[in-house]
């Protein structure tokens, strides 16, 4: 179930949905802009890979959002753009990269998260090679992309995200409110560029570092494939930094 509540209507987001095929989970992707409350299964049989991009126009002398970057808000009005919606608008939902609404829409969500799920996906992989006190390694391939005539190249973007972050609100319509977030988008790097014909491969390794406050346990790495022109999700893996999982695959539709 996806329920309003917690998250702050500042806030942007992605979600995947991993889909349940006859030989195991295949997965599917949805990215979020905007996300209220969502649970870790909307919709059965779908595990969602969420992240919140919090958007800095709503900053003002009262209160800053700690997690705001205008980076963030530049990819909503991409998305915007390619959706063809009038203005950006919180809280919002984008579901993977072809569907915008209210994030608050328990229903419409639901729905398109289930809609999603039938999409095809390139396999992407993700394997966490070490973690060091501020050093992640990581290990991403991405393997037969899907045909997508929007598109003549597609961007690999890797996030970093952290889970059970909380800030008290000191002014706006939110005054006095301690907002719980999971998924803050930490760090946002776009680390590579596709040729989008059928078929093709990618793979890097990478070292990034890890700041100071952030703690690993509730961090996770998110890779993800997206049509430059489109802002189509066309893949999608994650892992978890701390101890515990070190590798996670999500394959497209066979």
């Amino acid at each position: 179930m996806l329920t309003a509540g917690r998250r702050s209507p500042r806030s942007l987001g992605a979600l995947a949905p991993l889909r349940r095929g006859r030989g195991g989970t295949d997965p599917g992707v949805v990215p979020v802009v905007g996300v209220h409350d969502v649970t870790d299964q909307p919709v059965p049989d779908v595990r969602v890979i969420g992240l919140e991009e919090h958007v800095d126009y709503w900053n003002g002398p009262g209160w800053s959002d700690p997690f705001s970057s205008a980076r963030y808000t530049r990819r909503q009005y991409g998305y915007a753009s390619a959706l063809h919606e009038a203005a950006p608008y919180t809280p919002q939902m984008v579901v993977d990269g072809r569907e915008a609404f209210v994030g608050s829409d328990g229903a419409r969500a639901r729905a398109a998260i289930a809609a999603a799920g039938t999409a095809p996906l390139a396999t992407v992989s993700l394997v966490r090679t070490y973690v060091r006190k501020d050093t992640v390694g990581l290990l991403l391939s991405v393997k037969r992309l899907p045909a997508n005539p929007a598109d003549r190249t597609a961007e690999v973007w890797l996030a970093l995200a952290e889970d059970g972050l909380a800030d008290r609100v000191t002014g706006g319509e939110n005054a006095g409110r301690r907002l719980v977030h999971d998924a803050v988008v930490r760090r946002l790097e776009l680390i590579g560029r596709i040729d989008a014909t059928p078929g093709r491969a990618w793979r890097a390794e990478r070292m990034l570092k890890v700041a100071s406050g952030w703690r690993n346990n509730p961090l996770h790495a998110v890779v993800f494939v997206q049509g430059t022109s489109s802002r189509n999700i066309l893949g999608i893996a994650s892992v978890a930094l701390g101890p515990g999982n070190s590798h996670d695959e999500s394959r497209g539709v066979k």
